[in-house]
């Protein structure tokens, strides 16, 4: 514990890190009276509270030098201009608003006993009614209300914000929330129902009792710990981090996550369902909201179904992960949806045809082309049998899936004791990765695929001293080395061979792999064994180790295409 006393006000909660920083006597009254300020690091590595500690101590200094310099000139000036409004501020001055008018209810509720039940149903409706006028952002009347509660409270507490900044319009929606809240709690006693303390998560015991953190902090907190998780690879994280950085400009990085709500949540899914995909590099100097209108504006195709289950997705895991860490109350994102439909089976992707497959497989790649690189599309003498000439033939007679190809280790080809040939497909080493725990299996090898030198393929590489099966095909950026593949695969081979289509990829072999699988009418079981689908209803997953490679081989050795590969056969 020695190393704790280096960061002063560190203290450690249960498995999680706080820090205590102590407010400035001559600061104490502008601070509402509070000596000192407690604040959750969101962490319970020791080296990562420490870091965080300080940036928060900094943080902390910045705002008190602020605040000094507001006193200064508050007392310069013979007629001051009223401080300016902060987010800090304006929250806790409609909290404070909240738990003064509960007060003040109490009292009053003494006196309903001396109304006749007619000016009883009278004063119910009209509380019911100011929920139904302040639960609609935007009503006329409510709008009116709110400016006049709020310029009140800014009047009360000598604070000022211009009306047509986004600051006010913050404000004025905390405004909107403490007097629905006020009216949904009357609401609930006039029916008798004390089931619940709050309605909104910003007002309630908890809220009121946390410090307030900021929509970065807490992102920055969860990204930190989700980094850690087991078999994260970076293109995941990647995937990550570009959503938190939309939902950053969306909700705004000084945002009190306490302060996010439900309908706040499905106002990022509305927009999610407009906004066009690549919005950045498309509208660089358009903010999100101006690219938001423009879209609206000129009808520009949306983002996709999956890319909005992505930013939603991550919306809510880190919304989820701050009310496990009792950060707010509960999770506003819970069950939204994004807007756009699920593509149906119809837009999935092609299976490839026989006359596309000879196209495919008679480009200059296997016939004979310049190089395997920039010549690979022009007729000539060299047939180079890497990672390009390889993968294509065996997702075709195995169905494996692209990055499980373009990974395979020179160590994953092997034989059983009855001298079936297979492929083992596992993630056993760092840089591999497998899709779900069904994808782990072994594949036996088609004959076709020996015969035109897989086989010989493995033992010069092995010969060579390579680890990898196909080393030609380079790791991209991402951490997958089918990424690069992909790209030249989907977006340029099969164009050259006029082939590609929109619902045609590297990923159609599967589909046709599967296919002639079912033509040969091979049992349901096999076919998910060899495909690495899932079958949770299937005595197959359950007991045993089920089909043997010994077995499955007998099945895929029967499938069969109308293509002649005996020009790629080797002796």
């Amino acid at each position: 514990m020695k190393d704790v006393a280096k960061i002063p006000g560190l203290y450690r909660r249960g498995n999680k890190w706080y820090l205590r920083i102590v407010v400035p006597k001559d600061l104490v009254d502008a601070c509402e009276g509070r000596a000192e300020i407690r604040q959750s690091l969101g962490t319970s590595d020791h080296a990562e509270a420490k870091q965080l500690a300080n940036v928060a101590r900094v943080s902390r200094e910045a705002e008190f030098s602020e605040l000094r310099k507001q006193l200064a000139s508050k007392k310069t000036n013979n007629n001051p201009v009223a401080a300016q409004l902060s987010k800090a501020r304006g929250l806790s001055i409609v909290q404070k608003y909240v738990a003064e008018r509960e007060i003040a209810r109490g009292k009053s509720e003494l006196l309903l006993h001396t109304l006749d039940e007619e000016d009883k149903h009278d004063l119910a409706r009209e509380d019911q009614i100011a929920v139904e006028t302040y639960g609609t952002p935007g009503h006329p009347i409510g709008e009116k209300d709110v400016y006049i509660v709020g310029q009140k409270l800014l009047s009360k507490h000598g604070l000022n914000a211009d009306y047509n900044t986004d600051g006010y319009a913050e404000f004025a929606e905390l405004v909107r929330r403490a007097l629905l809240e006020i009216s949904r709690r009357a609401v609930a006693r006039e029916k008798q129902d004390f089931s619940k303390t709050s309605f909104d998560q910003l007002f309630s015991p908890k809220a009121l009792a946390t410090n307030h953190l900021t929509l970065v902090e807490v992102c920055s907190a969860y990204f930190s710990e989700y980094k850690k998780t087991s078999g994260v690879k970076e293109k995941r994280v990647k995937k990550v981090e570009a959503a938190i950085g939309l939902i950053h400009e969306y909700f705004g990085k000084d945002t009190f996550v306490q302060s996010i709500s439900r309908q706040n949540c499905r106002q990022f899914r509305d927009a999610l369902n407009v906004m066009p995909p690549n919005a950045k590099k498309r509208f660089p100097k358009k903010s999100l909201s101006e690219v938001i209108d423009y879209a609206k504006e000129n009808g520009l195709v949306p983002l996709a179904y999956d890319t909005q289950v992505q930013y939603l997705s991550v919306l809510h895991q880190i919304l989820e992960w701050a009310s496990r860490e009792d950060f707010i109350e509960k999770n506003p994102a819970s069950g939204i949806k994004p807007l756009a439909k699920k593509p149906d089976s119809s837009t999935a992707r092609e299976v490839f045809k026989t006359e596309q497959l000879l196209k495919i497989f008679k480009a200059p790649i296997y016939t004979g082309c310049l190089n395997a690189k920039t010549g690979y599309a022009k007729p000539g003498d060299q047939v180079i049998r890497g990672g390009r000439f390889w993968c294509a033939l065996i997702a075709l007679y195995t169905g494996m899936r692209e990055n499980e190809i373009c990974q395979l280790k020179v160590t994953d080809i092997g034989t059983t004791e009855k001298g079936t040939h297979y492929i083992d497909n596992n993630a056993v080493d760092e840089d591999k990765s497998l899709k779900n725990p069904n994808s782990r299996r072994l594949i036996p090898i088609h004959p076709e695929l020996i015969s035109i030198g897989l086989l010989k393929h493995v033992e010069n590489m092995k010969s060579k001293g390579e680890v990898n099966l196909f080393p030609d095909l380079p790791v991209a950026s991402t951490g997958y080395r089918s990424d690069n593949f992909s790209k030249w695969f989907n977006d340029g081979f099969l164009k050259k061979v006029g082939v590609k289509t929109k619902k045609n990829g590297f990923h159609s072999f599967r589909h046709t792999f599967t296919d002639a699988v079912l033509a040969i009418e091979a049992p349901e079981e096999v076919i998910k064994r060899i495909a690495g689908w899932s079958d949770k209803n299937s005595m197959l997953y359950t007991y045993g180790e089920g089909h043997s490679t010994d077995h499955l081989a007998i099945h895929l050795s029967k499938v069969k295409y109308d293509i002649d590969f005996s020009f790629l056969h080797v002796k």
